[in-house]
């Protein structure tokens, strides 16, 4: 019978078992011999000799890292990305700078002290003032004999915006109403470029009009010049923040003296916008600008046509400078001659005429004349704007020399004058120079007694 089985499944050969086993002990031993050896010369031709670190460098590197010759950026990045295990010595510890530490522990001191004091200034129920007094004064001076050491701890107390203010009795025995006024007059005493520097920062962020002020002041003693931007800048600071603050009480007098003594063209115009909170004020200031930077603005707010209700007090300033300035002294008598100034103005603009002049009450950059008579002093109080004022009649006014000037301009505008009223001011006037002028004449007469 015919075999009918596919091809496919055509039995194999079989193999009996130990037979098999025999051939594959037999075969078995020569293919890991054969590795061993095909691995030693793979070994001996291509790993490199110990010897030779720079080889061994190169086969640590990859295929794709850069060449060694490549820019700094570039390296660095390369050992960030691919470290390299090398043995190196470990680094050095940089010792401390051991005087950084003890100027760090003085600075920590000395504030710590500070504090101190202020707590005793603060203690309402501690000391009487006379003892405080003399326990402030001996820690200011104590800072003052350490001199720039003390100007870190100084420094830091300032920018910190701290400040004690003072009851009237311990301000009436120190000079000065808060602590702040105390050591910014230490770093004056202490002097040098680290204290300018320090009242310089502190004049950047002064917290007062009269801080600023007496910054201004002590820095333009040390320093001739070179910190009045920063004094503008700083007037102009307190001032923008006094303007929007519809209810502030503060005297800001200090500030105008500042823009008045430093100030310029761009500086009187925005005195001229000042004008209808401080009118007394913003006035003044342009009188005192150096060069007569503020003349102008005088002019122009001095006009007829004039708005914003400082005509009357920009004539007064005008007439107080006529005297003395060609520009203010033709100004006034067109104004006369061309009937432009109400007759109603002049009763206020005589005490003008006689050499009074306006100056801040809480007055730091401005010199008060001598004043031989304390009946011709007068102090004047405006609300809008918290003004305070004196008005005292000039240094030239009481000067023989002076008051011949003032008469030469009261004649000048009898000359134009032709309404009763306006006569009869100038005339007013007039008599109180004349008066002034015999009283100078005869104090300065020498006193002779006759033999006996």
């Amino acid at each position: 019978m015919k075999n009918t089985q596919p091809h496919s499944f055509k039995k194999t050969p079989s193999i009996h078992p130990e037979t098999a086993s025999t051939h594959r002990v037999r075969w078995g031993w020569i293919l890991p011999i054969s590795g061993v050896l095909v691995g030693c010369v793979a070994w001996t031709l291509w790993v490199p000799r110990p010897s030779d670190p720079a080889s061994s460098l190169e086969s640590a590197k990859g295929p794709t890292d850069p060449p060694l010759e490549t820019s700094p950026d570039i390296e660095s990045t390369s050992r960030r990305s691919h470290p390299i295990a090398i043995d190196q010595p470990a680094e050095e510890s940089v010792p401390q700078n051991e005087a950084a530490l003890a100027a760090n522990d003085d600075l920590e001191a000395l504030s710590a002290q500070i504090q101190s004091w202020m707590a005793m200034m603060r203690d309402t129920d501690g000391l009487e003032a006379s003892e405080k007094a003399k326990r402030w004064q001996t820690g200011l001076q104590s800072l003052v004999a350490k001199g720039s050491a003390s100007v870190p701890a100084i420094l830091k107390f300032l920018q910190a915006h701290q400040d004690a203010q003072f009851a009237p009795d311990l301000a009436g025995q120190l000079g000065y109403s808060n602590a702040r006024s105390g050591f910014v007059e230490a770093l004056r005493q202490i002097g040098g470029p680290e204290a300018i520097a320090a009242m310089g920062n502190t004049l950047e962020t002064a917290m007062s009009p009269r801080e600023v002020a007496v910054l201004a002041h002590h820095l333009e003693e040390a320093s001739p010049g070179q910190y009045r931007d920063t004094a503008l800048r700083a007037a102009q600071d307190l001032l923008g923040r006094a303007h929007s603050a519809e209810e502030s009480t503060a005297d800001v007098g200090p500030l105008f003296e500042v823009l008045g003594r430093y100030g310029n063209a761009a500086t009187a115009q925005e005195l001229e916008s000042a004008t209808g909170r401080w009118k007394y004020y913003a006035l003044s200031a342009m009188a005192q600008m150096p060069e007569g930077a503020g003349l102008p603005s005088l002019l122009k707010l001095a006009e007829d046509k004039a708005s914003g209700g400082a005509r009357l007090q920009a004539l007064q300033i005008l007439t107080e400078m006529a005297p003395n300035q060609p520009a203010a002294r033709e100004f006034l008598v067109g104004q006369l001659g061309n009937g432009n100034i109400p007759a109603d103005y002049w009763s206020y603009l005589k005490t003008a005429l006689v050499g009074n002049q306006y100056f801040p009450t809480d007055a730091v950059l401005t010199a008060y004349p001598n004043v031989p008579d304390w009946s011709e002093i007068q102090t004047v109080h405006i609300h809008v704007g918290n003004q305070n004022l004196y008005s005292i009649p000039t240094n030239a006014s009481q000067t023989q020399e002076g008051i011949q000037a003032h008469l030469a301009l009261v004649d000048q505008l009898l000359g134009f004058a032709t309404d009763a009223s306006i006569k009869a001011n100038l005339q007013q006037a007039r008599e109180t120079l004349q008066n002034r002028f015999d009283k100078n004449l005869v104090s300065q007469q020498p006193f002779t007694t006759e033999n006996p």
